[in-house]
């Protein structure tokens, strides 16, 4: 739980993605950076 909120353990690469824009729009400062890709094809998942 966070914040009211039930998070999930992700399974997936793209289910990490989701947690992290989840909590990100929950809690805008929770984490000090910006996700400014995302591509799993290419081994390099967010940057």
């Amino acid at each position: 739980m966070y914040k009211n909120l039930t998070v999930v353990e992700p399974r997936r690469e793209s289910g990490v993605y989701s947690l992290v824009v989840q909590l990100m729009t929950i809690e805008p400062t929770l984490f000090p950076f910006s996700m400014v890709d995302y591509d799993t094809l290419e081994g390099i998942n967010v940057l």
